[in-house]
């Protein structure tokens, strides 16, 4: 598994925004280029990396695909399927060597955020 495709790209989604009520430079997911998802994340067109997500057959599945997973389950305001989803892209980059450091450091990094969301508490409004 190589990931000399990798891209980073600032996905601080709306949602992310205002969960927080603001956003820093550290809440930036990285996904992978060459991974599922990856030209309809980095559009932002979360619906569709779904459909594609759908359409790959599960054992197939590298740690660049979870990863992107994970980005496309967190934007679409799903963490605990983000933690999973970056639970097992950390995992499958930890087992091959060789994968570049930083890959699993972009991964733990997409963790973090993510367990952060699920830390935040979420907004009730008076409607509610």
């Amino acid at each position: 598994m190589t990931f000399s495709k990798l891209t980073t790209l600032s996905l601080i989604s709306a949602s992310l925004i205002a969960l927080s009520g603001s956003a820093s430079a550290k809440e930036a997911f990285t996904i992978f280029d060459g991974y599922v998802g990856f030209d309809s994340l980095k559009t932002m067109n979360v619906e569709k990396a779904i459909v594609e997500v759908g359409e790959v057959n599960a054992s197939r599945l590298e740690a660049g695909d979870m990863n992107n997973i994970c980005v496309m389950h967190a934007l679409a305001d799903e963490y605990p399927k983000a933690l999973d989803a970056c639970m097992a892209a950390e995992a499958l980059v930890a087992k091959d060597r060789a994968v570049a450091r930083q890959t699993l450091t972009d991964i733990s990094n997409n963790l973090t955020i993510v367990r952060s969301r699920l830390e935040t508490p979420h907004f009730v409004s008076a409607a509610d």
